[in-house]
């Protein structure tokens, strides 16, 4: 719940001054989760994890085709949801 409430935070600040995707922010913590857990207790996901770099290939694209966001506003919300998922999931 904290790593929710800190993306959200964050992705509410960069909204005031930039337009990011929160659709590329919810997947990137998404993945950045399933990464931090299974690095944390050395489990192997590795089909799950495909499957999540796949949708998130998916949803860009989408994203993309439909011009609501452009490729760096995309690139900035699955950095900024992984970068806050993943340390906050594997050292807590």
């Amino acid at each position: 719940m904290i790593a929710c409430v800190l993306l959200i935070i964050a992705l509410l600040l960069v909204s005031f001054k930039w337009k990011i995707s929160i659709h590329m922010a919810a997947i990137g913590a998404v993945t950045a989760t399933f990464f931090a857990l299974s690095f944390r207790w050395g489990v192997n996901p590795m089909s799950a994890i495909v499957v999540l770099v796949l949708v998130s290939g998916l949803m860009g694209t989408a994203r993309l085709v439909l011009n609501k966001n452009n490729m760096l506003q995309l690139a900035a919300g699955y950095i900024l949801g992984f970068a806050i998922l993943y340390p906050v999931i594997y050292f807590l």
